[in-house]
């Protein structure tokens, strides 16, 4: 099976999802312009139910799966995965068609306008104002493509040629849906196959820690010493952290190392770790508004109200 998300259409899934007759367009799907099918619709139901058949969790917890298939663009690392997965005895493979698990996320799906690059990792994306061909007289595998399936091909940056001056017609709004997103959301369907986000298989790691004051004191000082070697390590112990819990030094971290995040912006651990904590919002928030939040959250306990209160006074 092609790991590539532009796979051949499955006549069975295109017959499920009613997209027998949906309208097929050519892609590049890659710097080298080799063209590839995809549907470009403008039924949004038919998009809305494929991307909730991928994206909807149908667990929180593992049974006794053993070979789980994570969709493309993850935010969390390949490593992180794999280690996460490996203290339930469970393998990450490539081949979604050997998978008993499906391990979903908010970002196989993209959004891309007025001829950028549509990238090649997205399963499933809404397009805005780009151009069709069906010839080309700078680019001979256009017309290629055309000849043989009659499809027109969509134009975006990965080509290396100025439109103006070819035919063309103008696509103002698509839902494009890959060969991989329908073939794997009818296996799912048909196979009752279980999906399971990021989220919760992160979650349910034995790596996982409280933080407490001394956690919090390590991670400051390695994240503000200008030490590449402390910040690795800092990057390290992140993502460890339990953030549905000891709110009050989740909030303190917020106030000392929130400003130093940008040190992490290639780490995707951390960056996946500082959203799910809410470690922005906890950082524009004062003593007080933290307070009001816990209670509204109904978190608010004598601990973190002590440790937030004496801060209010002061």
């Amino acid at each position: 099976m092609s790991k590539t998300v532009y796979q051949d259409f499955d006549a069975d899934a295109l017959k499920y999802f009613d997209l027998e007759t949906a309208p097929q367009f050519g892609v590049a799907s890659n710097s080298a312009c080799e063209i590839k099918s995809v549907i470009i619709s403008d039924n949004e139901k038919r998009y809305t139910e494929i991307h909730d058949t991928l994206y909807k969790n149908t667990i929180t917890s593992f049974g006794n799966e053993k070979r789980a298939f994570l969709l493309p663009r993850s935010p969390v690392s390949i490593i992180r995965i794999k280690s996460a997965l490996k203290e339930h005895g469970i393998i990450l493979t490539n081949d979604y068609t050997e998978a008993d698990l499906i391990i979903t996320h908010n970002q196989f799906n993209a959004s891309f306008r007025s001829g950028n690059t549509i990238q090649s990792s997205a399963m499933m994306a809404r397009l805005w104002n780009y151009e069709t061909l069906e010839n080309s007289t700078r680019d001979s595998k256009i017309k290629s493509y055309y000849l043989q399936t009659d499809n027109r091909v969509l134009y975006d940056d990965k080509f290396n040629f100025n439109i103006w001056g070819e035919e063309y017609e103008s696509l103002i709004e698509g839902f494009m849906i890959t060969g991989m997103s329908v073939n794997l959301a009818h296996q799912i369907t048909l196979n009752s196959i279980p999906v399971i986000k990021i989220k919760d298989v992160i979650y349910q790691s034995a790596t996982k820690q409280i933080i407490n004051e001394q956690l919090l004191k390590d991670i400051s000082t390695q994240i503000q010493s200008g030490d590449n070697e402390s910040i690795e390590m800092a990057g390290k112990l992140l993502p460890t952290i339990d953030y549905t819990q000891n709110y009050h030094l989740l909030w303190e971290l917020a106030q000392q190392v929130q400003s130093y995040a940008h040190k992490f912006n290639k780490n995707k651990d951390v960056q996946y770790w500082l959203e799910a904590s809410n470690m922005s919002n906890f950082y524009h928030n004062s003593a007080e508004d933290m307070i009001l939040w816990l209670e509204d959250s109904d978190e608010l306990d004598e601990i973190n109200f002590r440790y937030l209160e004496p801060i209010v006074r002061r």
